[in-house]
């Protein structure tokens, strides 16, 4: 299997580097509704990508968002279930 580095930049780009060797196999910058650079969730659907109060689903091919919930917080993932709240909005 192989182990890639995914990261995302402040002006929201995405990078994925292959671990090993460190070469760029992926790089786009991603739609403004993403939001914020924020951290990364792993997610049997895919990668989840949650910014301040936004939290988006990408897939894992072509890290193209799928779906994107505004105005929640404290995300959790546990196994296939997806915990969160509205904020209290």
């Amino acid at each position: 299997m192989k182990l890639l580095l995914v990261f995302f930049q402040g002006s929201g780009g995405l990078t994925v580097l292959d671990a090993q060797t460190g070469a760029v196999k992926f790089r786009r910058q991603l739609p403004p509704e993403v939001g914020y650079p924020g951290e990364l969730l792993s997610s049997p659907a895919g990668l989840l990508f949650k910014s301040y109060r936004k939290l988006t689903l990408l897939d894992t091919k072509k890290f193209e968002p799928h779906w994107t919930i505004d105005m929640c917080s404290d995300v959790r993932v546990d196994g296939d279930l997806l915990l969160l709240h509205d904020g209290y909005h």
